[in-house]
């Protein structure tokens, strides 16, 4: 046996031997959303900017700015510090550009993309065009005609605005005096005085114009609307139209040289010309999502980026283009995992995702007899059995893991929004119409019942066998105590259509819709307490882990997480602008989201470098090591606390009204802490003792 005192001892070594460990560049935790589903990324793209055939950056929805230093073979997601929609990217060097996006973002890079520094305006109007002239001098154009210049490097910005109403979409310089902006209505200004005053130019046109061009100063194209391409030889004197063979919109157009020129626009559209712009070919392609940018760094080498993550490469002038993004494009709308290898993800066009190794990667599979219908949900009893519904009544079972799939005969067809089951052989479903439905032999038969309602159904949970909730159009809620053999219309407040309902036992339960509130019961659904999240502009899944920690999906890329029970609501940055429909949890707690453009998200352990200063005002955490209690010194009134151990995994979460934390339950041993305020995070490795 051990003497008290040999504890004693050998316990101050093993503290001693954590202080020593704590005193070096340990790993330190964090989590982010990280892309599954399409690679590199799936927000809109919307400008692309090749420094040279190898380097190269495209900016789009949700604060994205990618970049590849291997011709596109590999792309890496860019710290943007902003969520804001980002529309254009110019470089002035090969180290410095600037970056404008909506609500008047402009961002900008001194070492060639690694770490971008928001500008501060003053306006938030939104911004669609820049050109750099040089590192300290560059323009920028958007909402309502405003023009924007700086000559210090972005320290200061001077609105040159000339036109009110109209938006200008892109900017361009010939030279250090001499440049032109496009917009709304056919207009088009020109400067000769480094933007010091801009002239109204007569276009000929009244179409919308999204791309300028300029050769030289005088040799100037413009694209837009309907096919427009309009070119001036004399530096916008007169303009004429040449023929582009599209009827589509064009967003871009960009030149190799005087002679060879491309636009692309609608539909995945690349048109060319090889003389000067007298005339413009259709490249065949074969199918590209909508292209909103392109541009050359060589004569053979050229790059184009468009709606959800679209990239598209040449590299032999234009002649054939290959898709470098990777993965399926189609809306998803559910997602389940069996496991925490096993997953589905469902969607539009017939197509669903599989993955068997947590996400790392999807494989595309499709039921070839319902070619062309959307798939609403997915769920498994286990990882063998699997449904899937949809429109037309459609009910799909798999029973080898999702490799093969059978319809089943629902005996409706009207749509099918959700499945669930209670048990290998107890499932229902519920759509259009108050349709709700059971099967207890596993899909073999599936009768109908009584809901009580003709109001769509959009969702369908059981908390047990006999307890389930069907929610849905103009806020209809019902509720079974007995399997479904009745349903009973509950109260729920709102007249706004719920799209998913989830419960944390018998009495808790949520559900969330279109409108800014997440409905909570703490009475089995009998009252619903409505809670307002700001800038949500509707919800489309809810779902929870335990009785306190749940996430809520929607609309702009939106991704809620409580870990108080629903009393307070913390927004994540999850890095997409793109709706998000379904999120599923595992058993392990590893969370996925899906959503449009075929986003499939995944919250994952990060390693930050912890000597890297994150907050400004960090908070001080002592005492340092500690048995029981951490004190906080300087944190605001209400933070996001996260604590990790080494092997990165999540060991305590909490939402903190104090400025203490209790960490007398945890192990003894090494942690990184995470604390996140509205001036920052503050990241710090502890010790408990």
């Amino acid at each position: 046996m051990i003497q008290l005192s040999n504890c004693k001892y050998f316990r101050m070594r093993w503290i001693i031997l954590l202080i020593i460990l704590f005193s070096h560049n340990l790993p330190v935790f964090s989590q982010e959303w990280i892309w599954q589903n399409p690679i590199p990324q799936g927000n809109r793209l919307k400008s692309v900017f090749p420094v040279n055939s190898d380097i190269v950056f495209a900016v789009g929805g949700g604060g994205t700015i990618i970049k590849t230093t291997d011709g596109g073979r590999n792309w890496k997601i860019m710290e943007s510090c902003t969520n804001a929609n980002l529309t254009a990217i110019n470089f002035a060097n090969p180290a410095t550009a600037y970056c404008v996006g909506v609500n008047c973002t402009i961002l900008k890079t001194t070492d060639e993309g690694e770490n971008w520094i928001a500008q501060q305006i003053g306006t938030t109007r939104s911004l669609n065009g820049v050109c750099a002239s040089s590192s300290d001098t560059c323009y920028a154009v958007g909402s309502s005609g405003i023009i924007l210049k700086t000559t210090d490097g972005g320290k200061n910005w001077t609105n040159q605005q000339v036109t009110s109403g109209n938006s200008l979409y892109a900017v361009t310089f010939a030279n250090d005096s001499t440049g032109y902006a496009v917009g709304n209505q056919g207009i088009i200004l020109k400067t000769t005085d480094s933007g010091s005053s801009w002239k109204l130019l007569e276009s000929g046109t009244l179409n919308q114009l999204r791309s300028i061009f300029a050769i030289d100063a005088d040799t100037v194209y413009a694209a837009g609307e309907y096919g427009t391409i309009l070119k001036t030889i004399n530096g916008g004197t007169t303009w004429v139209g040449d023929t582009s063979k599209t009827g589509g919109r064009l967003f871009s157009v960009s030149f190799i040289n005087a002679k060879v020129g491309f636009s692309v626009g609608a539909g995945g559209t690349i048109i060319k010309t090889t003389d000067f712009g007298a005339s413009w070919n259709t490249i065949e392609t074969g199918r590209f999502n909508w292209l909103e940018s392109v541009c050359f760094s060589e004569n053979d080498t050229g790059y184009a980026v468009g709606y959800d993550g679209t990239i598209v490469k040449t590299t032999d002038g234009g002649t054939t283009w290959s898709k470098l993004s990777t993965g399926l494009n189609n809306r998803l709308y559910s997602v389940y995992f069996s496991d925490e290898q096993n997953g589905f993800a469902v969607g539009s066009g017939s197509s669903f995702l599989k993955t068997t190794n947590g996400g790392t990667s999807w494989t595309i599979q499709s039921y070839e007899s319902n070619l062309g219908t959307n798939y609403f949900s997915v769920f498994f009893t286990d990882t063998s059995v699997g449904y899937i519904v949809g429109e037309y009544g459609t009910i799909l079972k798999s029973t080898d893991g999702g490799i093969n799939w059978k319809a089943l005969i629902s005996g409706t067809w009207l749509w099918l929004n959700s499945v669930y089951f209670t048990d290998n052989a107890t499932g229902y479903v519920a759509g259009k119409e108050g349709t709700i439905m059971k099967t207890t032999d596993a899909g073999v038969h599936w009768k109908v019942q009584k809901s009580g309602t003709t109001k769509a159904f959009n969702s369908v949970y059981f908390i047990d066998s006999n307890n389930g909730f069907a929610v849905g159009d103009s806020g209809v809620i019902v509720k079974t105590t007995n399997g479904g053999t009745n349903w009973e219309i509950q109260k729920s407040g709102t007249t706004s259509t719920l799209n998913s309902v989830c419960f944390t036992d018998v009495q808790i339960g949520y559900a969330v819709g279109f409108g800014s509130e997440i409905l909570k019961t703490v009475d089995g659904g009998m009252n619903w307490k409505a809670s307002y999240v700001e800038d949500i502009d509707w919800f489309y899944s809810v779902c929870f882990s335990d009785s306190l920690t749940g996430y809520a999906t929607g609309s702009s890329g939106a991704i809620l997480k409580t870990t108080d029970g629903g009393i307070n609501w913390i927004a994540h940055k999850s890095g997409t602008s793109n709706h998000l429909n379904s999120i599923s949890l595992t058993k392990e707690n590893n969370v996925f989201a899906v959503g449009d453009a075929g986003t499939i998200l995944k919250l994952a352990n990060k390693i930050i470098n912890p000597t890297v200063e994150i907050s400004k005002n960090a908070i001080k955490i002592f005492p340092n090591p500690t048995d029981q209690i951490l004190n906080l010194l300087g944190m605001e009134e209400s933070c996001e606390m996260i604590i990790f151990d080494l092997n990165g995994k999540k060991v305590l979460e909490q939402h903190l009204f104090s400025n203490q934390i209790d960490i007398s339950h945890l192990k003894s041993g090494i942690y990184s802490i995470k604390i996140l305020g509205k001036s920052g995070i503050t990241i710090q490795k502890i010790v408990k003792q």
